[in-house]
């Protein structure tokens, strides 16, 4: 039972962290611009270097999103019964 709690709990953790990645999609979408245009040598290094800290972060926090939702999915299952093991435990 207590399973199934925190796997609701993890469930509803990868949702609220997926909204907040939606949220943020503009700044992602920035970084990336930044740090491909900082491998050209077209912005500094400073401005590189801060762009490919937030492509970063956002890889961590897509990270835990994912195992949260399949953690979450893994322990909120239903079990399945097999008649064959009840019947040979009575």
């Amino acid at each position: 039972m207590v399973k199934k709690i925190i796997g609701w709990v993890l469930i509803i953790f990868a949702g609220a962290l997926a909204l907040g990645t939606l949220g943020t999609l503009g700044s992602l979408l920035h970084a990336l611009g930044t740090f491909l245009l900082g491998l050209l040598g077209k912005v500094s290094v400073y401005d590189t270097a801060r762009a490919f800290g937030s492509l970063v972060g956002q890889a961590i926090i897509c990270t835990v999103m994912y195992f949260s939702w399949v953690y979450g999915r893994k322990w909120t299952k239903k079990k399945e019964v097999n008649a064959k093991t009840e019947e040979s435990k009575l």
